[in-house]
């Protein structure tokens, strides 16, 4: 994409991905907190179940596969009653964090010398 002719959908996926947060081997951009006041914004305007989608959507196309916490069919219902429960903010917190956790635990070890 070149950022000369950025689209309201080019600034829309990036503000969804949160690979720009330091997610896996992607390097920070923003702070885990500038990103979910972005998604607050953008659930203000598109509502919950669709930010959530779009997050999940983006992360996935970044990553080039689904990670299986994310993949499974109750996944966004069960995300949405953690909002609902919990607040968005600490939602996606801890959705970072399980997030870099299960990339961390599916990255291989380093070979040793």
């Amino acid at each position: 994409m070149d950022s000369s002719q950025w689209t309201e959908q080019d600034v829309r996926e990036v503000l969804s991905n949160p690979v720009y947060t330091g997610i896996g081997a992607f390097p920070r951009h923003v702070s885990d907190e500038q990103w979910i006041q972005a998604q607050g914004r953008l659930v203000q305007e598109h509502g919950v179940r669709p930010r959530l989608r779009a997050i999940r959507a983006a992360l996935h196309t970044s990553l080039g596969r689904e990670l299986p916490r994310l993949a499974g069919s109750t996944w966004l219902d069960e995300a949405y009653r953690a909002v609902a429960t919990e607040g968005l903010g600490p939602f996606l917190r801890r959705f970072l964090e399980d997030v870099r956790a299960d990339l961390a635990d599916q990255t291989p070890p380093a070979p040793v010398a």
